[in-house]
């Protein structure tokens, strides 16, 4: 892909190879390469000006006891860097998933990665000399049936690095991380689905702590009939105390056609009331127009 009418640094590259039998061996190779001056038409891309490698490489065991439908253990690998030869980021890490029988699953892992973070200096954002080794670990466990009930929890721990004095300097923390879901379908055309989310990042080998974030997401999901259905989202983000509601009404009125009915609002609790900050009401149609 290019930027017509630029003439150098303009492009954007992705390629990917993998094989995923049931039993045997697996791998997953990519390669994503985003030129300085790329600017897409359509979409968003956070950053350009980088080369990336990712790739996972392992093996899934077929066993007979324990409950067990697939054992899987293989190994990611990163590494990133910038047209200037600059690394930006690597890592390396081992995993292992076990997957048993009625859609319950887990796995683990823990690796180790090199990230060399951004700064500001007068006022631009330019990539630090300090490069961090940081050693990290991660558990989860899940269950999805698409049933009556389902749900995961997962933990995580590492090193990190932390931003100090306006983000102009870093230095080394750690960080905690916590991530809760469950989803209940009460009906067939019912869903309500809850996510609890959470980190908190520390100086001194998790002894002073920084900031401690709790983020809490609510959905209902009604389908009123083949054509309409209803959607509620609910945030709070107990750190910055703001609180966000959207209700979405949609109509099928032609197949791939929809009609919207949207209403958005915010607000904030930091002073302990529920102020108003922002109410936007929206009407939206789109008609699918085949040749």
């Amino acid at each position: 892909m290019f930027n017509k009418g630029v003439e150098e640094d303009d492009w954007a590259y992705f390629f990917q190879f993998n094989s995923s039998p049931d039993k045997g061996f697996n791998f997953n190779l990519e390669y994503d390469d985003l030129g300085n001056n790329f600017r897409p038409k359509t979409g968003y891309v956070s950053r350009t000006d980088y080369r990336k490698i990712n790739s996972w490489w392992g093996y899934r065991f077929r066993p007979t006891k324990f409950g067990l439908k697939s054992i899987g253990a293989g190994t990611s690998a990163y590494h990133t860097s910038n047209h200037s030869g600059i690394t930006t980021y690597k890592a390396i890490f081992p995993e292992f998933n076990f997957n048993f029988v009625k859609n319950f699953w887990f796995n683990f892992g823990f690796g180790r990665e090199e990230n060399r973070p951004q700064i500001y200096q007068d006022g631009v954002l330019v990539w630090s000399d300090q490069v961090y080794t940081n050693d990290f670990y991660y558990l989860n466990f899940e269950r999805s049936s698409h049933g009556f009930l389902d749900g995961g929890i997962s933990f995580n721990f590492g090193e990190t690095y932390i931003y100090k004095d306006e983000f102009t300097r870093t230095e080394p923390g750690t960080y905690r991380s916590f991530s809760l879901w469950a989803i209940v379908k009460p009906l067939v055309n019912l869903e309500l689905e809850t996510d609890v989310n959470h980190r908190s990042q520390y100086q001194n080998n998790f002894k002073d702590r920084i900031y401690n974030i709790w983020i809490i997401d609510n959905w209902i999901k009604y389908q009123i009939t083949k054509d309409f259905f209803t959607r509620v989202f609910f945030e709070s983000n107990l750190d910055s105390h703001q609180h966000q509601l959207n209700f979405l009404i949609g109509y099928n009125y032609f197949p791939g056609s929809y009609l919207y009915l949207a209403y958005n609002e915010q607000r904030d609790n930091s002073t302990g009331k529920f102020r108003l900050k922002e109410r936007v009401l929206m009407l939206k149609a789109n008609y699918l127009w085949s040749i």
